[in-house]
């Protein structure tokens, strides 16, 4: 809404809301006065908490003139939170063919052409650790390639991030004791409408004290407001034990809908607008 300084007269807009197809109206919040001492557009916002559940409700904006300047308002939206929701999982336990991933993964060299990611029900380097969950893991073959090697993972579907409001990644990923000189590490990289690809969040390492799954979340807030992101894993080799993930998953927090407004235009026969003449 935006705020003047040329008339101090009290000019409000009132928030209102109906339950009823638009019978009866009730106002929401507070009003908001034109006149608040600055020259320049200000975001508001007011709570509809008290209507959630309601199967249908009607927004409405209450123009009360107080013969001063005009009320001009932009960007109108509504943002409904909704209940945490996962966009996407991955947990590689029905490759198709078996032993091969899907479809929807693509793995690509990008330094040295040995590096490769594949399903197995256990961990391969060290040996014989179950999945985080049954049945399958993936993982990326850094103890049998060169070290330096850099292979991505990534999945061949981007993700609409435009009506998000948060949205992260989680994952797991197995750490041993083993090869402790050995610097094989993990980057998630993320790809945003046809872009080059970005390390999100800091590299992972293999080795780091730790034995067992960790759980991992990587915020994508740099890339809300984008149509298509992608998502990838950059395995680096250090030539010690493979890198193992598992339960990988995409969630997003609530989203921002912008208005499909039906303007309605009601009046008294008070005068309409508040500048007189």
């Amino acid at each position: 809404m935006y705020h003047d300084t040329e008339t101090t007269d009290n000019d409000l807009l009132q928030v209102q809301v109906s339950k009823d197809g638009g019978a009866t109206w009730g106002n929401a919040g507070d009003p908001i006065s034109r006149f608040d001492g600055t020259d320049s557009w200000k975001s508001h916002s007011v709570s509809l908490d008290s209507y959630l559940g309601q199967p249908s409700v009607l927004v409405g904006l209450l123009g009360i003139s107080a013969h001063g300047n005009d009320l001009h308002l932009d960007d109108l939206a509504l943002e409904i939170k909704l209940p945490l929701a996962s966009l996407f999982n991955e947990n590689f336990d029905n490759p198709d063919p078996p032993g091969k991933l899907s479809s929807s993964w693509i793995i690509s060299p990008v330094v040295n052409s040995g590096g490769d990611w594949k399903p197995y029900p256990e961990t391969t380097h060290p040996a014989g650790y179950p999945a985080h969950s049954s049945s399958n893991l993936i993982y990326f073959n850094s103890f049998s390639t060169v070290a330096g090697t850099q292979t991505r993972l990534h999945y061949a579907y981007g993700f609409d991030l435009r009506a998000a409001a948060e949205a992260f990644l989680t994952f797991w990923m197995y750490h041993d004791l083993e090869k402790e000189g050995s610097n094989d590490r993990l980057q998630v990289q993320v790809s945003a409408t046809g872009g080059p690809w970005q390390n999100a969040g800091p590299e992972i390492k293999r080795y780091d004290g730790y034995k067992g799954w960790k759980p991992y979340k990587v915020d994508l807030q740099p890339y809300l407001g984008q149509p298509h992101v992608m998502i990838g894993f950059l395995g680096i080799s250090g030539f010690g034990n493979d890198l193992h993930l598992d339960d990988i998953a995409l969630y997003r927090d609530y989203h921002k809908l912008y208005l499909p407004f039906l303007l309605i235009r009601q009046s008294s026969e008070l005068e309409k607008n508040s500048y007189p003449g």
